[in-house]
């Protein structure tokens, strides 16, 4: 089984349009929690890794039923793919996803992949939520 983890603008409540990607060629398995740290990057949020176990970050999980089909079109999105890792803004890396039940699957997830020191922190590691919280100070 092969799984994708998202959390920004491919989960099912952002709305976006690339998310009919995902309904085309997966199929929703759970929410679930993946290790890191989650940074509003600007419109969109990003990832990277954490040794700390208490850095999670809350998305989503599908299984993939078409990796050809789905996965570059993915990595174009998330800007990555052909060029060099150096210069990809996301890179794709399998990382441990833990599902509510407590189950742990291995899912592709994208990665920010440039210097966050200037980015803002998501603490509660859900961009949706901070986004919602965000609007309501504006």
């Amino acid at each position: 089984m092969s799984c994708l983890f998202v959390y920004g603008s491919l989960r099912k409540a952002a709305k976006h349009k690339m998310h009919a990607l995902l309904v085309r060629h997966c199929d929703y398995l759970s929410t679930g929690l993946m290790r890191g740290k989650l940074y509003d990057a600007g419109g969109y949020p990003g990832v990277i890794e954490s040794d700390n176990p208490a850095d999670q970050v809350f998305g989503e999980v599908y299984t993939i039923n078409n990796k050809v089909m789905l996965l570059p079109r993915l990595d174009h999105y998330e800007g990555c793919g052909d060029r060099s890792a150096n210069s990809c803004l996301f890179i794709r890396k399998k990382m441990p996803v833990t599902l509510p039940d407590g189950e742990r699957v291995i899912a592709w997830a994208y990665l920010y992949n440039r210097d966050v020191s200037d980015l803002h922190p998501i603490k509660s590691g859900d961009y949706l939520e901070y986004l919602k919280q965000s609007n309501h100070k504006r």
